[in-house]
């Protein structure tokens, strides 16, 4: 990568520069070197003397370049000739120094002071790891496939990278617990040796619950870990990051978390409905008594846009969410993905993209001002857009009422029947203790 020559220049420690130094005139003589901090003479002085003497035993030249002199050195085409420029590579860079830079034209002009700029040499560091699992909360089922997304980089490379789940508590026997095999599980990550791992959402690698396997109770902690390729005295750094801690939950225990997580969205998509309502209906009493023109109602109209566009692009992005979640437990049927998706989310998405858009450009135009009446038929449209995907949210959540029932009814069939076999398995006891 290039850096550019500033007055300070960091590079990390080990590095191996390319140094390329340009003049603005055809060049005859050039010189860098490199000089120790330490060696630094304590006055400064000025010209080639000065940089002979910090040279004596302590500096080294990093590149020379020494051109003869044509006897038609005053022909233009001749001088155009000449180079502009030196090269040369300095490393490995293990310590602090300056660069000296001198150059001397083709007239034999040398400039007065050298050209400097100082390396510092950047210990090295771990790896940075800015990562976190997607598409997930901290519960999950057993079947869970936990996507992990972000970034990883190292100055001198990743050699390797690891993501671990591990259990730290579970509803098994002490002897069970003691298995190691059974208490981690891990994948490693193909870094190619490169300086940046980027993780996207799309082609993220997964670790599975059932790599434990993971158990209902369990409670479990993923980790993400990456070493580098540093090759310096303290050799290579490992980084860790915190854990995240997961509960393994039954999958109708996360169904009903996700369902309470739908009714609070659809409980502030009405809030944000109503609040929209009432500065619309404002503009309609203010254009029957004739006050259309205020500049108050008009703001708050604008106002009530700009939420209504931020709160509606993330109850959407919400709704996402849950889906995601579903499908990472392996939760999400056809069912669930056509509601979710293709009647909430993308339908929210669309409306702030068309009319919320169109109502905030037109409500923010100063050069232009919409009439009122065009306003109101502005708000009108996304009103009854908003309210189009509101009628869908409560049939979802209708929908989920009834699973709710039927759960419940299931479950007192399951302790009835429980309870039944008890009894008569306490009835035969006592038949057989009266023979």
């Amino acid at each position: 990568r290039s850096l550019a020559a500033t007055r300070l220049v960091e590079v990390p420690a080990g590095s191996i520069l390319s140094i390329t130094a340009e003049s603005s005139k055809p060049l005859s003589r050039a010189t860098i070197r490199s000089i120790p901090v330490q060696s630094e003479p304590q006055r400064a002085t000025t010209g080639t003397q000065s940089s002979d003497t910090q040279a004596t035993g302590k500096e080294s030249v990093i590149a020379h370049l020494v051109t003869e002199p044509s006897k038609t050195l005053t022909e233009k085409n001749t001088i155009d000739k000449q180079p502009r420029d030196v090269s040369g590579t300095l490393g490995p860079v293990l310590e602090d120094c300056i660069l000296d830079i001198q150059f001397t034209d083709t007239t034999g002009i040398t400039n007065q002071k050298p050209i400097r700029f100082q390396l510092l040499s950047r210990p090295d560091l771990p790896p940075e790891i800015e990562v976190a699992p997607d598409g997930i909360s901290s519960a999950i089922t057993t079947s869970a496939a936990i996507p992990i997304t972000g970034r990883i980089e190292d100055d001198h490379g990743l050699a390797e990278v690891t993501v671990s789940l591990r259990r730290t508590k579970t509803t098994e026997t002490a002897t069970d617990a003691t298995d190691t095999q059974l208490q981690q599980a891990s994948i490693s990550l193909a870094t190619q040796s490169s300086t940046v791992l980027d993780l996207v959402k799309e082609t993220s690698p997964r670790i599975e619950s059932t790599s434990l396997p993971a158990k209902v109770g369990d409670e479990l902690e993923l980790v993400v870990s990456a070493k580098d390729q540093c090759a310096l005295a303290g050799g290579p750094q490992t980084s860790v990051t915190e854990p995240w801690r997961l509960r393994v939950v039954p999958p109708e225990v996360l169904l009903a978390m996700l369902e309470a997580r739908e009714v609070i969205l659809r409980r502030r998509f009405e809030s944000l409905i109503a609040d929209f309502q009432q500065k619309r209906d404002r503009i309609v009493t203010d254009v029957a008594t004739k006050k259309a023109g205020d500049k108050t109602t008009t703001s708050q109209l604008a106002e009530a846009t700009s939420r209504a566009n931020g709160e509606t692009s993330e109850i959407a992005a919400s709704f996402r969410d849950i889906s995601d979640e579903l499908f990472n437990n392996r939760l999400l049927t056809a069912q669930l993905e056509e509601r979710l998706l293709n009647q909430i989310a993308t339908p929210l998405e669309q409306i702030v993209s068309g009319p919320i858009e169109q109502l905030r450009l037109a409500v923010y135009d100063s050069e232009r001002p919409t009439e009122a009446k065009r306003l109101i038929q502005m708000a009108d449209v996304c009103l009854d857009r908003m309210r189009s995907v509101l009628d869908k949210m409560i049939e979802l959540e209708t929908y989920n009422e009834v699973i709710d029932t039927l759960r419940t009814l299931i479950e007192q069939q399951q302790a009835i029947r429980g309870e039944t076999s008890k009894q008569q398995k306490q009835r035969a006891r006592d038949v057989l203790k009266g023979l």
